[in-house]
């Protein structure tokens, strides 16, 4: 269970957020696991700036409805969650293509495109999707918004607003309810 991590950062980003982490050499988060087993024996990790701190279990993550991840150490003491690029290529048989802007993990067999991490501040983030359902809806319910206006029929409610005040409000928000 030791391990290695060279992101080291104090400000935290949210927890639905991976950092896709070079120079780890196991994934590493300080919480939220779906199974968790505590560590018998104390073991360390070293951070990037040298700095030893312990391991206190193992445990595993749905980080997407078809991805799991396996053996993820327990750090409390981690600001971030964090993920090995090299570990994730091995697991999932895959590589990884950067851009500037983002990059991708590709199935090495079928070369699908299995996880997309977005650059920000010179860091590759990984979001830590929920459920893919949920994802589709609102990819849905933004194209039906589309669509509608297409048809004219949110600025027929637009008018309305106008005339009625928060009426347009509710139509919207019920709209967008129904559809998540």
């Amino acid at each position: 269970m030791k391990g290695k991590s060279s992101f080291n950062n104090s400000s935290s980003v949210p927890q639905s957020m991976w950092v896709l982490d070079s120079g780890a050499t196991d994934h590493s988060i300080p919480t939220h696991f779906t199974t968790y087993i505590r560590a018998s024996d104390k073991q360390l990790i070293t951070v990037a700036y040298g700095d030893h701190v312990p391991i206190v279990g193992l445990g595993n993550i749905q980080l997407q409805s078809s991805l799991s991840l396996h053996n993820i150490l327990h750090v409390p003491k981690l600001a971030n969650n964090l993920i090995s690029r090299h570990r994730l290529t091995q697991d999932l048989n895959c590589s990884v293509i950067f851009f500037h802007s983002h990059c991708i993990f590709q199935n090495l067999a079928s070369r699908k495109t299995i996880l997309i991490a977005k650059e920000q501040d010179e860091l590759y983030f990984l979001q830590h999707e929920i459920d893919d359902n949920i994802r589709r809806k609102k990819m849905r319910c933004l194209s039906d918004t589309k669509q509608h206006q297409k048809l004219g029929l949110l600025h027929k409610f637009g008018f309305i607003t106008r005339v009625l005040g928060i009426l347009h409000l509710v139509y919207l928000n019920l709209y967008y309810h129904i559809c998540l």
